[in-house]
């Protein structure tokens, strides 16, 4: 069983209730959005913090008209910047900037769940440049 967006409050009205307890929470996780808190609390417990939004700081995440985006102007504004921290590394290693973020949350121990708006997108960022190289 899983959970979407529990914070700490919400596993201990879980224990408290008798219930079992997740194997896993899908949580916002990526550089902007770290979470230590309820990441520490989720792997103290044996519950796997799973990441959607991976993505989120790209220039080109939800940027087209009509997709929905809590992104403040000063994130849209980090990740179009040529020299976002992204942007550097992924020209640095010659990999995507997706992958770069990507391999953020592989090293940060998560699971990441990325979404590609097309077919063709998600086949990019599931056999593009090697995420291990980033």
């Amino acid at each position: 069983m899983g959970v979407s967006n529990f914070n700490v409050r919400h596993i201990e009205e879980l224990v408290a209730a008798g219930l079992p307890l997740p194997h896993a929470d899908q949580i916002e996780l990526h550089p902007w959005s770290q979470k230590p808190e309820i990441v520490r609390f989720l792997e103290d417990n044996g519950i796997a913090p799973i990441a959607y939004s991976s993505l989120v700081p790209l220039s080109t995440w939800r940027a087209a008209p009509g997709h929905a985006s809590g992104k403040t102007d000063e994130m849209r504004a980090d990740g179009e910047s040529g020299d976002s921290p992204f942007k550097v590394m992924a020209a640095k290693h010659e990999v995507s900037e997706a992958r770069v973020l990507l391999r953020w949350g592989c090293r940060a121990g998560t699971r990441c769940c990325p979404r590609a708006p097309t077919r063709r997108g998600f086949g990019r960022t599931r056999t593009g440049d090697p995420v291990n190289n980033a």
